[in-house]
């Protein structure tokens, strides 16, 4: 029996004695960010009750759009202008277009240029390209002329 006993310890002190000599490491500490599913109007789902909920809308403002055709082929054409007190965001070009050096432009201002172009395209911005109040938007050509016809679509946001 005190054998029994006498190798139990010794065995239970060699178990201890390896697990404390063993090196162990833990994640580092990890912060957890907490969030909140909202719909369009901001309304907390599925019953989170927040302290407070803020909706940010990157696209907002009045959805525009023009269109133009310039036929055979015209130095230039008039797009649009720019209403008072809105910017002019254009995030789409779509149409079957053809112009050597295509370009928008404000004034003498180049805005967007692209690549010779026959066909029927589309071009797609992330962040739009930016007209402010009161320029007129051309549709020309680095060289030549530009033919075909040409659809912008965008959004309108208030200057303030």
């Amino acid at each position: 029996m005190r054998r029994l006993i006498l190798g139990t310890a010794i065995g239970f002190l060699t178990a201890s004695t390896l697990a404390l000599a063993l090196e162990v490491r833990l994640p580092p500490r990890t912060t957890p960010k907490s969030g909140l599913l909202v719909d369009e109007l901001g309304n907390v789902l599925f019953g989170s009750m927040p302290a407070r909920v803020q909706v940010v809308d990157q696209n907002a403002g009045e959805p525009w759009s023009a269109a133009v055709d310039a036929g055979a082929g015209q130095p230039s054409i008039a797009v649009a202008t720019v209403p008072a007190g809105r910017r002019l965001v254009v995030t789409e070009l779509d149409g079957a277009w053809a112009c050597n050096g295509c370009q928008l432009r404000a004034g003498a201002s180049l805005r967007l240029g692209w690549a010779n172009d026959v066909g029927v395209r589309q071009r797609s911005y992330r962040d739009g390209v930016v007209f402010e109040p009161g320029e007129t938007i051309m549709w020309t050509a680095s060289a030549g002329g530009v033919s075909g016809t040409l659809a912008l679509m965008g959004r309108l946001v208030p200057t303030s």
